[in-house]
C-alpha cells in the first residue's frame, strides 16, 4: 500500500480539490478528505465521479514502480589516517595517527547471463589463437669448409730427408669439404585449436 499526504489534484492548472490522504495498490485506491473516506476497487466504474477521480484511480492502477536491484551490505576494514598537533616535551610537534574503522559497504549484486545475437546464436569470443603444427629439428654442427689439396710427391732434385726415396709422397690429397650452418634443435610442437567461450553479459538481479 502506497500512502501520500496532503495530495492536491489539480484540473487544467487550477486546484480542484486537495485530499487529507490518498492511499492505492494494485487493486484498491482510498481517498479521504474532511474525514470523509471513498474507495474504489480496481475495475470499478469511475467515469460517472467526478474529476479528478476517474483519472487518480487510473493512475494509481498503472503504477508500476521501478525494480529496485539486490545488494548485500559488507562490512570493510578501513585505515584512516589523521594528523595533530601535540606537544611533547616543550616542542609542538605534527603527529600522524592511523587508525583501523570498519564501515558497511553494499555491493549490488549482478547475474552473468551468455549473449545472443539477432538470430538467437551465442556470441563467441577468442579466447586464444589456433596453433600449427611445427615438426621437430634435429641439432646440426656447424662444419667450417675445406679447400681441395692435390697429392705431390718427392722428386729428382728436392733436398730428400733421411729415409726418404723420390716417388714418395711429400704431400697427402685432401678432398674439399664445404661449409655447413649449424643448426639448432627444434622442439615438435602438436597443432592447438582455437579456443571460443560464449561472450558474458552482466544483468542485475532484483528484489
Amino acid at each position: 500500500m502506497i500512502e501520500i499526504k496532503q495530495t492536491i489534484i489539480r484540473d487544467d492548472g487550477n486546484v480542484v480539490i486537495m485530499y487529507d490522504d490518498v492511499k492505492y495498490d494494485d487493486d484498491m485506491i482510498e481517498l479521504s478528505r474532511d474525514s470523509e473516506v471513498a474507495k474504489f476497487v480496481k475495475g470499478d466504474d469511475t467515469s460517472g465521479y467526478p474529476r479528478p477521480i476517474p483519472s487518480i484511480c487510473r493512475v494509481a492502477w498503472d503504477y508500476k514502480p521501478a525494480p529496485k536491484q539486490k545488494v548485500i551490505v559488507k562490512e570493510e576494514d578501513e585505515e584512516v589516517s589523521r594528523t595533530e598537533i601535540v606537544e611533547i616535551d616543550g616542542k609542538y610537534v605534527q603527529k600522524t595517527f592511523t587508525e583501523t574503522i570498519t564501515k558497511q559497504v553494499e555491493e549490488p549484486q549482478w547475474e552473468e547471463v551468455p549473449l545472443y545475437d539477432e538470430d538467437g546464436e551465442p556470441i563467441m569470443i577468442l579466447v586464444s589463437e589456433a596453433v600449427d603444427a611445427v615438426e621437430a629439428v634435429e641439432a646440426v654442427e656447424a662444419v667450417e669448409a675445406v679447400d681441395a689439396v692435390e697429392e705431390e710427391l718427392w722428386a729428382e732434385g728436392d733436398d730428400l730427408p733421411e729415409g726418404v726415396e723420390i716417388g714418395d709422397v711429400k704431400v697427402e690429397a685432401v678432398e674439399a669439404v664445404e661449409a655447413v650452418v649449424g643448426v639448432e634443435a627444434v622442439e615438435g610442437i602438436e597443432a592447438v585449436e582455437a579456443v571460443y567461450e560464449p561472450k558474458i553479459h552482466r544483468v542485475p538481479v532484483y528484489e
